[in-house]
This record gives structure tokens, sequence and C-alpha cells, in this order.
């Protein structure tokens, strides 16, 4: 029920929005963290009529596309990625993807720097709420808006008001 809550929030921050494209949205280690299943975010924004492309390269269910980031190339008003940040080598990279194909909105979501942090074998990176807001500026985004939950935080930012 908290999930939803944030995800409402979220959702409810994307005015004007209609296309969202869900990046790393297989994320398969909830399986192993979470003992009952939690709504994912991509199902969260199709059940309120949002059109959600969600994208995975190890995908958990067949509502996932198999595609890496990097082949993304069609525009969409959002792009959404939670947990996926710190689990890639080269944001830089990943941020020029988001640049050129974000229409409006880029929302991050990412664990809080704690002592289980790099418990996860696949953790590359930890952000904090500040980095992912320099992040933003540099690729034309400015944080508009940012929430807490439990262990984790979320960033959003509106294309064309940054600082590149």
């Amino acid at each position: 029920m908290l999930r939803e809550l944030f995800y409402r929030q979220i959702l409810k921050e994307l005015k004007g929005a209609k296309t969202i494209i869900d990046v790393g949205a297989g994320n398969s280690v909830y399986r192993y963290i979470y003992k009952k299943r939690k709504i994912k975010f991509y199902e969260f924004a199709r059940i309120r009529d949002f059109n959600v492309t969600a994208i995975d390269i190890n995908p958990e269910n067949k509502n996932i596309l198999k595609m890496d980031f990097r082949d993304i190339k069609k525009e969409y008003d959002v792009f959404f990625s939670s947990h996926f940040l710190e689990h890639i080598v080269n944001p830089m990279e990943y941020m020029n993807i988001v640049k050129k194909y974000c229409r409006k909105y880029v929302v991050t979501i990412t664990d809080k720097l704690n002592k289980e942090f790099w418990n996860e074998p696949t953790h590359i990176r930890p952000y904090t709420i500040q980095s992912i807001k320099s992040l933003y500026g540099w690729f034309n985004f400015r944080p508009i808006k940012t929430f807490s939950f439990g262990k984790t935080f979320c960033v959003i930012g509106e294309k064309g008001l940054g600082l590149g």
C-alpha cells in the first residue's frame, strides 16, 4: 500500500505526460529481497491510463521488452528508472540517451547510502539526492521534486530547465 502511495505521488508530478519508458523494469533482485510480490511501477502506471513501455536486458516476465537502454530510438514523455542507475558503469551514457529521447520528465529512484548498500554485489556506485540533481542539471533537466520512501529516494527532473 505504501509503495502505491509513493507511485501515486510520482505520477501526480508528471503533468501532461502520456508515454513512459520504465528502464530496468524487470529488476529480478526484488524476487529475492521481498517474500511477497509487490506491484511494479509500470503495472501501476498502466492501470492509470499511461502508455508504458517497460524494458530490461534480463526481463522477468513477458510484459517487459528485452532491450538495452542504448537501443532506445523513440521519444517518450517520461524516462523512469527505479534501482537502475546504481547498477550501470556509465551514467553519462544513460543520461545522453535520456536527453535525446525524453520530452518532459526524468524520474530516478535509488537506494539511500547505508551500510547494506554494498551488500548488493551488482551495485557499482551510490548516489545522493544532490548527486542526482547535479547529474540532471548537466543534461538540461531541472529537479522539481524529491520524495523519500523507506531506504530509497526519488528525484524528478523537468526537461529544458537545467544547466546544459
